[in-house]
């Protein structure tokens, strides 16, 4: 099974061990609201991937230029969990010309701020089903917003699954 991500991390997808939750939000609004959830079950920044389009990230919720100095707290909108988050772990890559922005976990394993092989071919290689990684690829560049994680155990799972559906969440899968 591919890496994409530093070797043994085991806060991203499948290997034999582990699975990843994901799903994915049409705004920023349900997707704060499901990342709070989140951060409620004690799950932290450096557990939870957010995946969404530069443009996404810029219209919901905040803005950082290379240019733009900035520390967790600056930008705590409205209490917002996502923009602590970003702030703390996110920026922005290059998929296949187009400008992505990643937070969470996935951010250690980025070269260069190039993603090889473009989301599809990268969360394939892991072990997502190509179905799955094409939906979220073309929801992302959509507008939606993608969260993983790998859930603490499987009952966590179905807790934090009804509460994404309750958040207008869409192709939620474990």
């Amino acid at each position: 099974m591919g890496q994409f991500i530093i070797d043994g991390n085991p806060n991203y997808l499948h290997t034999k061990d582990t699975k990843v939750l994901s799903g994915m939000f049409r705004d920023g609004e349900s997707t704060e609201r499901a990342y709070s959830y989140l951060i409620e079950k004690g799950y932290s920044t450096d557990e939870i991937n957010l995946l969404m389009s530069n443009q996404t990230q810029k219209r919901h919720f905040v803005d950082i230029s290379e240019d733009t100095e900035v520390e967790a707290g600056d930008y705590a909108v409205k209490g917002s969990d996502i923009k602590e988050g970003i702030v703390a772990v996110g920026t922005t890559v290059h998929i296949e010309g187009n400008e992505i922005f990643i937070a969470g976990p996935l951010v250690e394993g980025l070269e260069g701020n190039r993603l090889a092989g473009g989301i599809i071919e990268s969360f394939v290689s892991c072990g997502m089903p190509e179905a799955w990684a094409k939906l979220y690829d073309s929801g992302i560049r959509e507008g939606n917003i993608v969260i993983m994680l790998t859930p603490k155990d499987d009952a966590d799972a179905v807790y934090i699954q009804s509460n994404w559906k309750k958040n207008q969440g869409e192709e939620i899968h474990f």
